[in-house]
């Protein structure tokens, strides 16, 4: 194309108009690639400063499913799980160990629950059974109140501590402290726990249950040996979790040599295969094509701007042989390809705020139209876009306007 226009055959006004919109298009394209991929990066950034209590690093989590034949009721369960929790606390380097039938943040149980004295809801709580060290295991800190001690989780009181999301939503403005809630799962198969009701002895702060992108739901913090079914340990170490991890499991080991002990691995990467895995593939695989949209449309630029100059080049010729300056040539070329840039971006930035309104599912804690996203990526498409009208700018200013009268 560019040879059939340096002799002056380039096509007619419709061919060249068609350029222009494509290359226009282009750059409206490349601009809603980019914004979709900048509202992804922000929400990966934002999703990775969740505070989750405990360094993700110094958390080693596995599950340890106690089979029926060998463990069939509850006594011999909870037993296990003592026996465990004790030895673990002493390995050197183990600053807490728990149990728990969930894991913050990837999920837990779910119940109906009901408060004494205060209207029903049908909004569902998570439930967690835990032993007496999970908050210290997973940095959950105390807002009021206390803790359930060992002895209580030991005599399978029925005490239980909530998170602050839970007072907001459930007990109407009422003092937390020793109102009794009531699980109605716990009390089904398997479960069947006797408790009528879980007296609130404390409140904790919130903290992610069912995902870092997901609303706090309201929690019920209950002893584990109310049931006996809780399976996953979490041990929170000093040093790095893998110099103890075979110590670990060799206490499993050394209760029950056939007890099987699995997706033994630190929260850190149960973090980034399960919370972290979706977005980060959705990020690379917008980023791809945001940056093959970006490089076609500074290619189409380029291409455009050069055919513009080779068709011109006798009119560039006398413009110079009339004394014309070489900065006004320059300037000339750039300024026609500012106007398909900046008509391309506004295209783009409207086209960004319908992105935006696809993408409300995949972005967390930022707003769908982000100015500050879409205004950096505006301008490094319009500098990459200027950059790319240098070269046939400068290649104008340089035309030699006897050779192109000649030729022309």
């Amino acid at each position: 194309a560019l040879r059939e226009a340096g002799r002056g055959v380039a096509g007619s006004w419709r061919q060249t108009l068609l350029r222009r919109c494509l290359v226009v298009m282009e750059v409206a394209f490349a601009l809603m690639l980019l914004a979709g991929s900048s509202l992804l990066v922000r929400t990966y950034a934002a999703m990775q400063r969740v505070e989750l209590g405990a360094p993700a690093d110094r958390v080693l989590t596995m599950r340890v499913p106690l089979p029926a034949r060998s463990y069939p009721d509850a006594p011999k369960r909870i037993a296990f799980f003592t026996d465990l929790l004790g030895r673990l606390e002493t390995l050197p380097g183990v600053q807490a160990a728990a149990v728990n039938t969930g894991l913050h943040p990837i999920g837990n149980m779910w119940s109906a629950a009901e408060v004494a004295g205060t209207t029903a809801s049908a909004e569902m709580v998570a439930v967690h059974q835990i032993s007496a060290g999970y908050p210290a295991a997973l940095g959950i800190r105390l807002a009021s109140g206390r803790l359930f001690t060992e002895a209580e989780v030991n005599n399978v009181q029925p005490v239980a501590v909530v998170n602050e999301r839970f007072v907001r939503a459930r007990l109407e403005g009422r003092t937390p402290l020793n109102q009794v809630v009531r699980l109605a799962r716990l009390s089904q198969p398997p479960f069947s726990v006797r408790h009528e009701g879980f007296h609130i002895v404390g409140v904790v702060h919130d903290t992610p249950t069912r995902g870092l992108d997901e609303p706090v739901m309201p929690e019920v913090y209950v002893p584990y040996t109310a049931a006996g079914f809780a399976n996953i340990v979490v041990i929170r170490t000093q040093p790095d979790p893998a110099t103890l991890t075979r110590a670990a499991i060799a206490q499993v080991y050394a209760i029950d040599r056939n007890q099987p002990v699995v997706d033994v691995r630190t929260l850190e990467l149960l973090l980034r295969e399960i919370e972290f895995a979706t977005p980060r593939f959705n990020l690379t695989l917008l980023g791809v094509f945001a940056a093959i949209g970006l490089i076609l449309a500074i290619v189409g630029v380029f291409g455009v701007m050069s055919t513009s100059v080779a068709q011109q080049r006798h009119e560039i010729g006398v413009r110079l042989a009339l004394g014309a300056d070489t900065r006004a040539i320059a300037r000339m070329v750039m300024t026609r390809g500012s106007w398909l840039l900046v008509a391309g971006i506004v295209l783009g930035l409207a086209g960004a705020a319908a992105v935006g309104r696809l993408l409300a599912r995949q972005v967390w804690n930022v707003a769908p139209f982000d100015p500050i996203a879409f205004g950096a990526v505006a301008a490094v498409l319009l500098t990459t876009g200027l950059l790319a009208c240098a070269w046939p700018a400068r290649r104008a200013a340089k035309t030699d306007p006897i050779i192109a009268l000649r030729d022309g």
